[in-house]
């Protein structure tokens, strides 16, 4: 072989080997970041703003920072979409999160997921009635 070739061919394998010691560096640093998990802190102490029922399914959560969250649960909550007053049930440390429930004319809906969401359709409707 001539030494051009063989050179090229040596240059080719390192930036491949480095390519691949890069994207292996990234996928570790990436696996590594605790996962953050979607919570209202504090709403045991008033840290809930707001709240929309989504039918039986779920609800919409608003924090004190106007951040709305979505809430699905195990099973159908029948009571939720026509209740007027609710509890939350947070773990100790009192935040909302998918560990949660809530309670609902006596029966207790625990969330299945709690997840960050944009504002439920009411509540955007509003806001933008406002803004004109």
């Amino acid at each position: 072989m001539q030494p051009q070739i063989l050179k090229r061919q040596l240059n080719n394998w390192m930036i491949a080997a480095a390519g691949s010691v890069a994207l292996l560096t990234l996928t570790t640093a990436h696996a590594n970041q605790p996962e953050r998990r979607a919570e209202i802190t504090f709403a045991a102490l008033g840290g809930i703003q707001d709240w929309q029922s989504d039918g039986d399914k779920g609800m919409f959560v608003q924090g004190l920072n106007n951040k709305w969250f979505y809430a699905t649960f195990f099973g159908p909550c029948p009571e939720l979409r026509f209740a007027e007053r609710i509890g939350f049930v947070t773990e100790p440390g009192g935040a909302l999160d998918r560990f949660s429930s809530v309670l609902v004319n006596g029966d207790q809906c625990s969330f299945r997921s709690f997840a960050p969401s944009a504002a439920p359709p009411r509540a955007r409707a509003a806001a933008a009635s406002k803004e004109r």
